[in-house]
């Protein structure tokens, strides 16, 4: 066994006593320090012996002292008192029970109870700092406030102590007031979407707008909005209040959005008038993350303009089984040639999503052709074709037996057909749908 030297030893031992000895003088240097500061603030009249502290009307607070650690209780004497909407996490914790606001650091401490997300449009910025520096907790009905970190008590000048007491006394009635407010949390959310450091903050605030304002309303909110440069929740609320033109910064938008982002844009496009949204969708599929949504969209719109578009989708081999679901329109000709050719396709999911759309849309004149079909395809692209043709007898009396025809007639605007190439005609339309995804940008120009 190997013994340290007995030098090392008494170096040890002579610097754990100076510890002890340098704590005890500290801990009696911090109760002169906080007996000195009680007595002050007791001979200002600040609060009295019992350390009651003369507070506002509708408020009773006191101060409690724990070595150099100063904490006002703050409680409403209104009869009618509400529970606060925010609980301190404590360290123990392992299940974290109530709404994140999206600001990393207030979610470490904190959480809101209740259930409303809108409730983080009650605190701003220098509320949040001041929960998280000051340690505010929770007690019934009332708050506590850590008044001065002892670092900051120890440089406290004598004539500063009592303003420093009476500002964290006016700071946690503000802070009362803040959170008993339930009624129209709608400036708050304004004024996070407009300003607060928190990408999550602005994103949940935005969230709230959105869902529980109209855009009548949103636009009455009247708030300074920021500088450039804006983040894209400050830009999309000022298109929704109508402080920005809405079709270009939209068109861009659509085109380079994020998912998350997009989501949003999707949402406010939805509540713009239809020639807008047309066009908004359709820029909308040159964008991987929005491209699906924009389908089904376009799909809702259900009108002659889009198809050529979605044909010129397909062919540029992105989302093709997405446009095959999306391009059926009742009683439009000019589609069932196109997807009665697919039923053949190489590729199973095509040709079922056309049977399909097909069972969804087509004719009783649809009915032959696609029994020929049926007879020359695998197995389960014949149980679809199959379930396609019941879905169509199903919906009327039966009509004149026979196969398709895609003819053009005054109704149609135009004959449909797959040339050799692949490609997709409209005749007597005079429109061309080429292969590359650029024609549906050169459609946009005829069509509109």
């Amino acid at each position: 066994m190997t013994w340290l030297p007995i030098g090392v030893v008494l170096l040890l031992f002579g610097g754990f006593f100076l510890y002890i000895v340098l704590d005890f003088r500290r801990r009696g240097s911090s109760r002169d320090i906080a007996g000195t500061i009680t007595k002050q603030l007791q001979d200002e009249g600040w609060c009295n012996s019992a350390l009651e502290i003369t507070a506002p009307k509708g408020f009773a607070a006191k101060l409690s002292v724990n070595h150099t650690t100063f904490t006002i209780s703050l409680t409403s004497t209104a009869s009618k008192k509400k529970t606060l909407p925010l609980r301190r996490i404590q360290p123990d914790e392992h299940q974290k029970p109530g709404i994140e606001t999206g600001d990393a650091h207030f979610d470490r401490t904190f959480r809101f109870v209740g259930g409303d997300p809108s409730l983080i449009g009650l605190l701003d910025l220098a509320s949040r700092r001041f929960m998280i520096e000051h340690r505010v907790d929770f007690h019934g009905k009332g708050i506590q406030v850590e008044v001065v970190p002892e670092s900051e008590l120890r440089k406290l000048k004598s004539d500063q102590v009592s303003a420093t007491f009476e500002r964290a006394l006016q700071s946690a009635i503000e802070l009362y007031a803040k959170l008993n407010r339930r009624a129209d949390r709608s400036l708050g959310l304004v004024s996070n979407v407009f300003g607060d450091p928190s990408a999550g903050i602005r994103t949940i605030s935005l969230r709230c707008l959105l869902d529980r304002y109209s855009r009548e309303e949103i636009g009455k909110l009247e708030m300074e909005p920021p500088e450039p440069p804006l983040t894209w929740q400050a830009e999309l609320l000022m298109i929704v209040q109508r402080k920005l033109a809405e079709l270009p910064t939209l068109r861009q938008r659509m085109i380079s959005a994020g998912p998350i982002p997009g989501g949003f844009y999707l949402d406010v496009v939805r509540s713009l008038e239809i020639d807008l949204r047309r066009k908004l969708w359709l820029d909308a599929c040159e964008n991987p993350h929005l491209a699906a949504s924009a389908i089904r969209e376009l799909k809702q719109i259900d009108d002659r303009i889009c198809i050529p578009h979605l044909v010129a989708l397909y062919h540029s081999g992105a989302l093709q089984i997405e446009v095959l679901e999306g391009i059926g329109r009742t009683e439009d000709a000019r589609v069932v040639g196109f997807l009665l050719e697919l039923l053949e396709s190489d590729v199973e999911k095509r040709a079922i999503a056309a049977a399909q759309v097909l069972g969804d849309t087509g004719s009783w004149e649809t009915i032959e052709a696609m029994a020929v079909v049926r007879e020359k395809v695998s197995a389960d692209v014949a149980k679809a074709i199959t379930a396609a043709i019941e879905k169509v007898r199903s919906r009327g009396q039966a009509g004149e037996a026979g196969w398709v025809s895609v003819a053009g007639s005054q109704e149609s605007g135009g004959e449909l057909s797959l040339a050799k190439s692949g490609e997709l005609s409209i005749a007597e339309d005079d429109v061309h749908v080429p292969s590359e995804r650029n024609g549906a940008k050169d459609l946009d120009k005829n069509s509109s």
